[in-house]
């Protein structure tokens, strides 16, 4: 690398003892292809000891090599000098940093996302008769659960593991013996290089193994993937808390009370700020996506202090903020049951299911059976009504006006179309929010978990 970034970023402990562990990995194949004996190696690998244990604190990566380089060459014999140099470029140790990193990132963050994905699932299971009325438009729109209503973030979340895993595994890949960009004149055995440092195998063409920024990206996409679907659940909580206060109850770690006179008053701040942190973890990788792909088709090695303080940056706030997160669902809240079985009715959630019911029981053609049901929800509207104050005597007057005829239905029939327990259990379809229906889809993502 004959020039830098314009920034200067601080090298961090891990990425300074990984580029440490890269030129160590290369003097040992400058052994094991014959260039220096054991005699030579061993000179070298006690001038690697000793700067090892002076590693230099914060300093950009070029600098931390020249530096591991001078002191090397400080203990060295005459006939030896140079020889950390005959190695390869700096440019193949830079990449091979940047993926070292990525790679740690992406197992950190797949144990936080699994332990998170976990509790949410022990949520669920705990919740699969919890009524609440699910919302479009933040206006209710019909019945759920609380478990199936988690299925929104549970499964977006079994999706952000697997494109952390595919991020894993393509950073699982060495750029060893690549050297600046053509490879070296020595005829290192790059799949041994990759072994010595736990890769999968090396990268097939040596410009990709110090070129390519989509394996990077690919790690900035996944992290975003982890955290924006807790991001967007906890905003729905938060609405639900300035809406319905009574819904949820939240552990004193996650409130705040902003006014002494007023200690009815709590401010769910905690939950705020860890919404805020994870739309911040989003802009980070954002941020890092956008910046890699800025970058000129060429070696990244001038750019590598920036690239690995953004690695960091992002790694760091996004496993803070799912392992926060695994806090607030397994003991910082409760879902109020009572309050929000209660709501699950209310608004004309299970109206819908009157047009069924005059149709399947009524044996009325649809047309007919929505006229019916569209005076009838009307007037209930009008007259300041809810959906269970609905009775046959007012679907008759309906169909007085319709078909000139009353129809007779009957009340506990009626019941089960528009009672919000009865219209969930009337949903047998795969994935439907019908008891049966969702313990059998928890059954599932337990056994994809395990």
């Amino acid at each position: 690398m004959t020039s830098r970034d314009p920034e200067t970023f601080p090298l961090s402990e891990q990425a300074s003892r990984q580029a440490w562990l890269v030129l160590a990995a290369r003097v040992l194949e400058l052994r094991g292809v014959g260039v220096i004996d054991d005699e030579a190696f061993a000179a070298v690998a006690r001038g690697l000891d000793a700067a090892r244990d002076a590693l230099p604190d914060g300093d950009p990566i070029d600098v931390l090599i020249e530096g591991i380089e001078r002191r090397v060459e400080a203990v060295l014999p005459a006939e030896l000098s140079g020889v950390l140099a005959l190695a390869g470029a700096r440019e193949e140790v830079a990449a091979t940093v940047l993926r070292l990193t990525a790679r740690s990132h992406t197992l950190t963050l797949l144990r936080e996302l699994e332990a998170l994905r976990r509790v949410l699932l022990a949520t669920a299971e705990d919740h699969a008769i919890t009524l609440l009325p699910a919302q479009i438009g933040g206006r209710p729109a019909q019945p759920t659960t609380f478990a199936h209503y988690l299925g929104g973030v549970l499964a977006p979340l079994a999706t952000a593991a697997v494109r952390l895993r595919t991020a894993h595994d393509g950073a699982n890949r060495s750029p060893l013996g690549a050297s600046a960009l053509a490879g070296g004149v020595i005829e290192f055995d790059r799949e041994r290089l990759a072994t010595t440092l736990g890769f999968e195998a090396p990268i097939a063409n040596t410009f990709d193994a110090v070129a390519n920024v989509e394996v990077l990206v690919a790690y900035a996409e996944a992290a975003a993937a982890a955290v924006a679907p807790v991001r967007r659940f906890l905003n729905e909580l938060l609405q639900w808390l300035r809406l319905e206060p009574t819904s949820l109850r939240l552990g004193e770690e996650w409130v705040t009370q902003p006014e002494p006179s007023l200690p009815y008053l709590t401010i769910p701040r905690g939950v705020e700020h860890l919404t805020a942190s994870l739309a911040d973890a989003e802009r980070a990788a954002a941020s890092l996506s956008a910046r890699l792909r800025s970058l000129a088709y060429a070696p990244l090695g001038m750019h590598a202090d920036a690239i690995l303080d953004l690695l960091d940056d992002v790694g760091a706030r996004a496993a803070e903020g799912l392992h926060a997160a695994q806090g607030l669902f397994a003991s910082g809240f409760e879902v109020n049951r009572a309050y929000l079985a209660n709501r699950a009715g209310r608004a004309f959630t299970t109206s819908g299911d009157l047009v069924a019911f005059l149709m399947t029981e009524e044996s009325l053609p649809p047309s007919v059976a929505q006229t019916i049901a569209g005076i009838v929800i009307a007037r209930a509207v009008e007259s300041g009504l809810e959906v269970s104050a609905i009775t046959p005597e007012a679907i008759d007057a309906a169909a007085v006006l319709t078909i000139g005829r009353e129809i007779k239905p009957e009340m506990e029939t009626l019941g089960r179309f528009l009672a919000p327990r009865r219209f969930l259990e009337r949903r047998q379809v795969t994935g439907s929010p019908a008891p049966a229906m969702t313990r059998a889809w928890l059954v599932a993502e337990r056994a994809r978990l395990d």
